[in-house]
């Protein structure tokens, strides 16, 4: 796990340090979402073994898929831990999909923050913009030009939440991220309306 942390988390920081030793201590961690994560750690690890790497993907997505419907916030952070696995094949853009879908699924957009666990509180966050901007980036490189719709995701109450903000101050990695998509968005729909214009 340290070497996931090492290597790994900064290509794909969904996965919450103290949410997963929570899991591992109570023995409620999801095998797909552990074999993504070895498969991560052996693709970025400087000792790459790709072998490995593909083993452990194949199985994480084979596990995915196999109980998809179960409803717990880890398939999402299996999808998209898989999705940043081979970027910008159409594997990783179906499984950055099935994660936006899942947050739906799973009503993570609902503000029942009262009944959480705060560390279970900030991992809920953090999955929605993580989700969120891997998806409108996806939309803006691969789909932008006939659906700009794609892009008009509406942020849950809880994203903008300013005790959850305080601790992920701009220096870390997905709050910078959805700050710059959402610039890169609204630039691209203000040269769109330009467009229509003139």
């Amino acid at each position: 796990m340290t070497d996931f942390f090492n290597y790994a988390h900064t290509y794909s920081p969904i996965v919450n340090p103290a949410a997963l030793v929570l899991r591992i201590q109570k023995r409620q961690l999801s095998p797909g979402l552990l074999l993504a994560i070895y498969a991560l750690t052996y693709l970025f690890h400087p000792d790459q073994n790709k072998k490995l790497a593909y083993f452990y993907a194949e199985k994480s997505r084979q596990y995915l898929l196999a109980h998809i419907y179960g409803s717990d916030i880890q398939n999402i952070h299996t999808a998209y831990l898989l999705s940043n696995f081979e970027p910008g094949t159409n594997k990783s853009y179906l499984l950055s999909g099935i994660s936006v879908r899942l947050l739906k699924v799973l009503n993570l957009y609902e503000e029942s923050n009262q009944l959480i666990d705060k560390i279970f509180y900030e991992e809920r966050v953090k999955t929605i913009w993580c989700c969120l901007g891997k998806d409108t980036l996806m939309n803006i490189t691969c789909n932008f030009l006939g659906h700009p719709e794609w892009l008009d995701h509406t942020l849950p109450q809880a994203t903008t939440d300013l005790s959850i903000i305080q601790k992920y101050t701009p220096e870390r990695l997905t709050v910078v991220f959805m700050a710059a998509v959402i610039c890169l968005n609204k630039v691209i729909q203000h040269v769109r309306k330009l467009e229509i214009i003139l």
